[in-house]
């Protein structure tokens, strides 16, 4: 009788183990799974926001792009500045005009050949509003600012810059070049187009 009883006994003893292991095996699968999708949670809401803070610098840049073309057709509140080649900036027609590739409020005039290009000089972007400077959107059209806080919040204002390009037959051609920023001002997007007039 004591053998019989001491097989099941020894049975138990080699089997008491196996149960925790496979318990911690399958809390450690369980503790990756989690991980694993924290990790792709997170990644997903950086996208998301990524996305969303690009789309509202697209936006403000477009909007500042439209307000340029408002500014440049004289729609706004200053008289229009520009006349094709006697535009109020050139050399010939004002004598007093600033030197190649100088911006005043959002006009531009051409940089000299081989020069940068206006729109890519940082100062005239840093310093918005004054003298050698982009124009701030709705500065001469009194379009309605961009929110500062909440839905579609930018980080500043959206900026344009109008150059006079040169003559296309009759027309005159300008390069408008307008950037927007999105809500933290970390991304910003340029956009440009040109325009006959």
């Amino acid at each position: 009788m004591n053998s019989s009883l001491a097989a099941p006994i020894r049975l138990r003893a080699a089997q008491r183990g196996a149960v925790l292991i496979m318990a911690l095996m399958f809390l450690t699968l369980l503790t990756l799974l989690g991980v694993t999708a924290m990790t792709n949670s997170t990644s997903e809401e950086k996208m998301a926001r990524a996305s969303r803070d690009y789309n509202t610098a697209f936006s403000a840049a477009e909007a500042a792009l439209r307000d340029a073309e408002t500014d440049l057709l004289g729609s706004g509140t200053r008289a229009p500045v520009f006349l094709g080649p006697a535009y109020w900036f050139d050399g010939v027609s004002n004598p007093s005009a600033p030197a190649a590739g100088v911006c005043v409020n959002g006009a531009c005039a051409a940089p000299a050949a081989g020069s940068t290009p206006v729109w890519e000089v940082a100062a005239n972007w840093n310093a918005a509003g004054g003298t050698g400077a982009a124009a701030v959107y709705g500065q001469f059209t009194s379009a309605q600012a961009f929110p500062t806080a909440g839905p579609g919040a930018v980080g500043q204002a959206p900026q344009y810059m109008i150059e006079y390009v040169g003559l296309v037959g009759a027309q005159s051609a300008y390069r408008i070049t307008a950037r927007g920023w999105g809500p933290n001002s970390v991304q910003a997007i340029t956009l440009q187009e040109e325009v006959l007039r």
